[in-house]
């Protein structure tokens, strides 16, 4: 469904030779600034979007050996790490979004790989604000269609934190993120969706698939995969129908802020207002899946 050009064949990192990536591990290619930014540099969403249909498929994303970190980074998570969410839960029943769903999530936030990954994909688009959450499907998880439309509520602080996470040394800031301080809460919208598979040799009998209801086409959850499609767009992720394996991925949005004058005055937000909080604020907040909201209502994700 779009031209082959897009199936980016990105197995070394640009400029290293195949035996010096071989034995270069993870950490010091994430450190070394120049191949990051050239591999950045390959995929320019916006224009890989618009010359397909706003929906793209990129396999081999990442080098072959930071893809591998990142998988077994997501094996080693204990158990007790995954929050369970369901629209059938209590914390997540009340929600405008609780759409049929059940699938286990982990905040990247205070994990060095996975918020490594994390930022790998927001480097994609860094103008923008990264909402970014690993999930795990075991058997039986799904999400009912959606379209991952959805407004989200932050304030200054608030992505000040999250700055300090994706973007420490300020490289990409005017303020947080590129954005001048404001007063009050602010609302975001989810620009371009993103889902990065970390699944090896996943089975074409066993569900999991991502389904494109706007195509029909099923996709496979393939290892160092990304699937990138613009907002709002319905979709669905079938049921896993294994008892044995785990469909690990990293999902969200590159969300870009509303108008200045559409900022609140600093309220208490009601219990339903989406809000991405760093990890060390889990026991407060929890984030919930994606769904399109109920008309007249916000939606959380």
């Amino acid at each position: 469904h779009f031209p082959p050009q897009h199936l980016l064949q990105l197995e070394l990192a640009p400029g290293v030779p195949l035996l010096a990536s071989m034995s270069m591990s993870a950490k010091e290619w994430l450190r070394d600034a120049d191949a990051v930014q050239q591999w950045a540099a390959r995929h320019d969403l916006p224009k890989l979007l618009a010359q397909s249909g706003d929906f793209i498929r990129i396999p081999y994303l990442l080098p072959d050996f930071v893809a591998e970190w990142a998988l077994q980074a997501f094996q080693k998570l204990p158990e007790k790490n995954w929050e369970r969410t369901s629209a059938s839960d209590r914390n997540d029943a009340d929600y405008a979004d609780s759409i049929p769903h059940h699938f286990s999530l982990f905040e990247v936030e205070d994990h060095e790989a996975l918020l490594s990954i994390s930022k790998l994909l927001w480097l994609l688009l860094p103008k923008t604000l990264p909402n970014f959450t690993a999930a795990r499907y075991g058997p039986a998880d799904h999400i009912a269609p959606h379209d991952d439309l959805v407004l989200e509520h932050y304030t200054s602080k608030e992505v000040s934190r999250l700055a300090k996470c994706y973007d420490p040394e300020g490289s990409y800031r005017d303020g947080a993120l590129g954005l001048k301080p404001w007063r009050g809460n602010r609302c975001f919208t989810r620009e371009i969706a993103a889902v990065y598979y970390l699944n090896k040799d996943w089975p074409s009998d066993v569900g999991g698939d991502f389904v494109d209801l706007t195509t029909g086409q099923k996709y496979l959850p393939e290892f160092n995969t990304l699937v990138a499609f613009r907002v709002p767009r319905m979709h669905e992720v079938t049921a896993v129908e294994s008892i044995r394996l785990r469909r690990y991925s990293i999902f969200g949005w590159w969300l870009q802020p509303e108008d200045d004058s559409k900022a609140e005055p600093e309220v208490e937000k009601p219990s339903n207002v989406v809000k991405k909080r760093p990890a060390a604020e889990l026991a407060v907040v929890k984030k919930r899946p994606a769904a399109a909201p109920q008309a007249g209502k916000r939606a959380r994700a």
